[in-house]
């Protein structure tokens, strides 16, 4: 199995990912990790909905995700996995998954969060999250599109503590 992309993405699957990032990354799988969205038969439901014909996608709980991601019948896919909050990847590291690097995508502005580039924004009360994540040594970074230009995330995060 090869993880080939993790993105941040509280939108989950839609046309950025589907149209640009799946196909980018050559991911024929998608696993989407977020307890509140495994948990929601309609949501669930509608999510493998923006993912191009063809691409399996599976709407999993982070504890669900651990165990299909140690399956060997996965071994011979490409995988995305798409988390909706930054706490959805830690829960994979902290169970031994093994992320190549976090990529923020498209996090909704709201009233307190810091904006780091069109339509990537971090929440205060997210950065603990990314720093646990980068202490663990996660690659960190933050970008729309693939050829949108890269941020490092910790490198911004740095600039909104000051």
């Amino acid at each position: 199995m090869a993880i080939v992309h993790v993105r941040i993405d509280d939108r989950l699957i839609h046309g950025q990912v589907g149209m640009a990032w799946i196909k980018r990354v050559k991911a024929d799988t998608v696993f989407v990790v977020n307890d509140e969205v495994a948990n929601n038969p309609m949501i669930a439901a509608m999510v493998p909905m923006g993912a191009p014909s063809g691409i399996i996608v599976k709407t999993l709980t982070i504890e669900n995700a651990v165990n299909e991601l140690k399956k060997p019948e996965w071994n011979d896919n490409n995988i995305m996995i798409i988390c909706k909050y930054p706490e959805d990847a830690l829960g994979l590291v902290e169970h031994d998954i093994k992320l190549p690097q976090v990529n923020l995508g498209n996090m909704s502005g709201q009233k307190d969060a810091y904006k780091i580039g069109r339509g990537i924004w971090v929440l205060p009360n997210q950065i603990s999250t990314y720093e646990k994540l980068n202490e663990l040594g996660i690659k960190l970074t933050a970008k729309m599109l693939p050829d949108d230009k890269s941020y490092e995330l910790m490198n911004e995060i740095s600039k909104m503590k000051k």
